[in-house]
């Protein structure tokens, strides 16, 4: 894979004073240290590269960039919006490291690009708009255990962080421990560039924070945006009670989902907001356990919740599950110790098929996975990934939270990170690892939004480095059927119906095996798949299904096929 910037050492820094003073340390850290500018550079035009992803030509190509500047504007609407206090640290930040202060903005990306899926979401009539909507990144989980599914601490709260900007957030991660002159002691994840406690958050009173992209209708571009909410948060709470009331404080502009564990009542909270309401979810009755990932678990903000492609409520669902089941399995083992997780964060297995593993959709492992993490609060430490993504799969670097009165910033050694003791996978295979460097490239280029014809070449190559991946098959049978290689597509296809996969990712590739048959003309082969989808008995293929009983009726437009919406990462087609 291709780079942006070299590979650089796990970055600990320790800020001390009241915010706006951190603000400016830890900027002059950063000019100090070097390394910053790709990952601020990105985070500039993603808004513009996710809406592109890689959608075919036309106007879902073409409008982002006509958009930009209006994105641009909803940016600095929710900067003004920001408390002053945070707003003049993140400007401090910037101006530090001899920048517009103004810049600070771009922090606000992903409560904006929400907000623009949301708006898609409202408007799905329009084909436009449907595509953008589909194009949604959101793969993060998180999982907290305790008491009887926890071996080793009091508390335990992992997490991975699916985000764009692979080779560049995760080739410089960083911990920032900040001590201010009132209230309580923090920490986070970060990477060089970014000033911004939201991702993986802690205190001193125990408490752990995790952030997860929720897709709903309803949004707002005023309000409390997450970084903001996370922040005062972790700055301020000591209970999960306490960390709820302050999440009712101020509207929140966007859809989020905040796992929020307290080692000292052994629990943990899911705070769900969208920009009218907010929902907190707690354990089932003697459950040991919370997780989390990018779907509504509160009932009542599920109406109006947006799946913006067919494998979006697959993905999110199997990760879910299969983060139980595991916390399921460990406890007749005595619970799951930090290297367990550490290892569970880079679990390929789909949650269904036990032993099964899939490149992508429904499992933990994402190519997007720029940042793991596992925090023991009762030990006062953490365990941080140190490699390239999938982070899950690589090292980690124990992190004592040790804050100090007095600034200063370390490297950490490469010899301090290890790798945890894992099960074998076909991953780490030389058929598997060609096969997975392919598609990583071709999701990194999605994200910078490139041509898809260059996303396309990296995922002919997976599919044909690594033929027995069902996921890398389904891809490159979209991207043939985009070119009007419709033989191509059928080959692919059935290729992959041969290979072993979960009921839904069968059902969603006769589903597309029976539409290209169909424009074929070959109506025998468009019956026998469509027949194999509607005997299956799932509950995520019922809309497959009303799909394929409607083309039964009404045939299938070639268009349906040259126009396919793709998202790569998500191993998702349609």
């Amino acid at each position: 894979m291709i780079l942006a910037q070299p590979t650089l050492p796990l970055t600990i820094l320790r800020l001390h004073g009241e915010e706006q003073e951190m603000g400016r340390q830890h900027g002059d850290f950063q000019r100090q240290l070097g390394g910053h500018l790709p990952v601020l550079s990105y985070y500039a035009s993603m808004p513009v590269c996710l809406l592109k992803g890689s959608q075919p030509a036309g106007p879902l190509r073409v409008v982002p960039d006509w958009a930009a500047p209006a994105v641009d504007a909803l940016m600095r609407r929710l900067h003004r919006d920001r408390p002053g206090l945070l707003r003049r640290r993140s400007e401090a930040y910037m101006r530090a490291l001899g920048l517009p202060p103004a810049q600070a903005r771009h922090m606000m990306t992903m409560d904006v690009f929400q907000n623009l899926v949301g708006l898609a979401g409202r408007a799905r009539v329009v084909p436009a708009a449907r595509g953008w909507a589909s194009g949604a990144i959101a793969a993060c989980s998180s999982l907290a255990v305790w008491g009887a599914a926890v071996e080793g601490a009091a508390l335990l709260h992992a997490r991975n962080f699916d985000f764009p900007g692979i080779g560049l957030w995760d080739a410089a991660p960083t911990v920032v421990l900040c001590s201010p002159d009132k209230g309580l002691r923090y920490g986070y994840a970060s990477s060089r560039g970014v000033d911004a406690p939201v991702v993986s958050l802690w205190n001193e009173a125990g408490l752990c924070v995790t952030t997860h992209t929720h897709l709903h209708r309803e949004v707002r571009f005023g309000g409390a945006a997450v970084m903001d909410l996370c922040h005062e948060i972790i700055r301020r709470a000591r209970t999960l009670d306490e960390a709820a009331a302050i999440a009712r404080e101020r509207p929140v502009a966007s859809t989020w989902g905040l796992l929020v564990s307290a080692v000292n009542e052994a629990s943990a909270v899911l705070i769900e907001t969208t920009a009218r309401r907010m929902a907190v979810t707690r354990p089932e009755p003697g459950d040991p356990y919370l997780a989390c990932t990018n779907h509504y678990l509160s009932h009542e903000l599920q109406d109006g919740e947006l799946a913006p492609n067919s494998g979006y409520a697959a993905d999110s669902h199997g990760r879910l599950e299969r983060m139980v089941r595991a916390v399921r399995e460990s406890l007749p083992r005595g619970g799951l110790s930090a290297l367990n997780l550490q290892a569970l964060l880079g679990d390929h297995e789909d949650c269904e098929v036990e032993g099964l593993e899939r490149g992508a959709g429904g499992v933990l492992a994402q190519p997007m996975g720029v940042h793991s993490i596992v925090m023991d609060p009762g030990g006062q430490r953490c365990f941080v990934s140190t490699d390239l993504a999938p982070t899950g799969r690589g090292a980690y670097a124990e992190v004592p939270w040790n804050w100090s009165d007095k600034p200063g910033f370390e490297l950490v050694a490469a010899d301090r990170s290890q790798q945890p003791p894992r099960q074998p996978s076909r991953f780490d295979t030389p058929q598997g690892t060609a096969g997975y460097a392919h598609f990583l490239r071709a999701v990194q280029l999605e994200n910078l939004g490139a041509e898809p014809a260059a996303t396309a070449v990296h995922i002919a190559r997976a599919a044909a480095a690594d033929p027995d991946e069902a996921t890398w098959q389904l891809l490159h049978a979209g991207f043939a059927m985009r070119s009007g290689d419709l033989d191509e597509a059928a080959a692919a296809l059935h290729h992959g119906l041969s290979l072993p996969q979960a009921e839904f990712y069968t059902g969603r590739m006769h589903l597309w095996a029976s539409r290209v048959a169909s424009v074929q003309g070959d109506q025998v082969n468009a019956i026998r798949h469509r027949e194999a989808l509607l005997a299956l008995d799932h509950p995520l293929c019922q809309p497959l299904q009303d799909e394929a009983r409607v083309e039964a009726k009404q045939g299938v437009a070639p268009a349906k096929l040259r126009h396919v919406t793709l998202q790569c990462f998500m191993g998702a087609v349609g």
